[in-house]
């Protein structure tokens, strides 16, 4: 113990074998120590109990002195990293955290478990880790470079940042999380999220200075993420001239846009206008759609200006040919009737309301149709 009540210890280590029956019912705490070269736990299988890690100190402030720190084919149990510096690489692999209800003598856990806050990390790397319930990182100094990579898929995996900090590279590559949380958090160099898979994804104030990476992002339940969420990530997509996936979530941004909006007077505007969108290609722009939606629109106006000329006001001078006149009817710029001579207009005015109708919805479908083989153009 130096003289200021530090714990110096060159190196601690603690190995067993994980798929054997000693499950350890037990809190372990590391408290104002300074672990120089080596903290290793592998194999530990922690049921019921705390890790608890606060005010500690891995590795060393000189540059040329390299430490080993890993914690490797672990299971831990209600975890609690406070005010830690590590200084040195530092690695978790195939390691689950987990939060369990009790600790010893079926006492309750009285704060947050599985929470990281305040910590700085040099070098990190994560990988084949499970996390759950994990209450996230807090506050924390991400130094070197960040690897969360190929994390464990749970229905409870979650993973939560607020007001860290990202000073180098970092990747979530090929994870998949239920949760993604960051929150007024700023990434300084590039991140990639390439081939992740979320159930949900939540930004809000998060910069990034650099590029971002969410080629091949998948969300399963793209309606629980918010519009900022979807326009940040459709603006980092756009960054990097990622076409086909910029264009995937500029229809999520409009379809959520579409949800936040309601049917009074100041949305009323935007909701029928993209609502019209909505019902001719969908927020994809789909061709097929837009094809069919013209298609049955047309035919739905011209029925009724067919029904109207020649059973309603009983005029047989025209042809009454339904298909011929349908043909003609598809006409856009054509505004005389369909069942006679060019030139020669419908007599009763009344069937003009659904003439004009009918022409704008078929503009319309059309219209759509061409900016849906335009969708990937720049």
């Amino acid at each position: 113990m130096g003289k200021d009540n530090v714990l110096r210890v060159e190196q601690f280590q603690f190995t067993d074998k994980f798929d054997s029956d000693n499950v350890l019912k037990t809190n372990f705490t590391f408290k104002n120590c300074n672990f120089k070269d080596e903290f290793s736990i592998y194999g530990l299988k922690q049921n019921i109990g705390t890790f608890d890690l606060s005010h500690n100190t891995f590795g060393s402030e000189n540059p040329l002195e390299f430490g080993n720190f890993m914690f490797q084919n672990s299971k831990f149990s209600n975890v609690w990293f406070l005010d830690n510096k590590f200084l040195s690489y530092t690695s978790f692999v195939n390691c689950e955290f987990f939060r369990s209800g009790t600790i010893l003598k079926d006492k309750p856990i009285m704060r947050k478990a599985n929470s990281f806050i305040r910590n700085e990390f040099d070098d990190l790397y994560i990988k084949d880790c499970s996390i759950l319930n994990i209450e996230g990182f807090t506050r924390c100094q991400f130094m070197g470079r960040l690897y969360f990579e190929e994390l464990k898929y749970n229905e409870s995996t979650s993973l939560y940042f607020s007001e860290c900090t990202f000073h180098n590279y970092t990747s979530f590559n090929k994870s998949s999380f239920s949760e993604l949380l960051i929150d007024k958090t700023t990434f300084k160099d590039m991140v990639s999220l390439q081939q992740a898979s979320f159930e949900k994804v939540y930004l809000d104030l998060t910069n990034f200075e650099k590029t971002a990476y969410f080629d091949d992002i998948k969300i399963s339940d793209i309606s629980k993420c918010d519009r900022k969420t979807l326009r940040t990530i459709k603006q980092q997509l756009q960054k990097t001239d990622n076409k086909i996936d910029y264009n995937r979530f500029r229809s999520y941004e409009l379809s959520a846009y579409y949800r936040e909006l309601k049917w009074n007077w100041n949305d009323g505007k935007d909701k029928f206008i993209l609502g019209a969108t909505w019902l001719a290609t969908g927020f994809d722009h789909s061709w097929r759609r837009a094809l069919l939606f013209t298609i049955v629109s047309g035919l739905f106006w011209y029925s009724i200006v067919y029904f109207f000329e020649f059973f309603f006001a009983l005029n047989l001078a025209g042809d009454d040919n339904f298909m011929k006149g349908a043909f003609r009817f598809f006409l856009v710029t054509d505004f005389s009737s369909p069942f006679k001579a060019k030139g020669e207009f419908l007599e009763n005015w009344g069937i003009w309301i659904p003439l004009v109708l009918g022409k704008i919805f078929i503009a319309f479908g059309i219209y759509e149709m061409i900016q849906a083989f335009r969708k990937f153009k720049a």
